[in-house]
């Protein structure tokens, strides 16, 4: 896959017309995307398990049914 499509595919749509950046730079920036969005889901799931815990232990199982854990 090309930087550029690599790009598109994190991006979700295709780049700014007047991004202008080298193949180099855009496969960094994908690569950049894309690990910032993995670690905004791991923090997103963190703080979503932490706050499981002021759930009366009775009721977290369908609490993290309801919220997709």
């Amino acid at each position: 896959m090309s930087a550029a499509a690599s790009l598109a595919h994190q991006l979700g749509a295709e780049p700014p017309t007047g991004l202008s950046l080298s193949e180099a730079d855009t496969g960094q920036l994908a690569a950049l995307i894309k690990e910032a969005r993995r670690a905004q889901g791991a923090e997103l799931e963190a703080s979503l398990r932490k706050a499981l815990e002021i759930v009366p232990r009775p009721l977290r199982g369908t609490v993290r049914k309801v919220v997709g854990l």
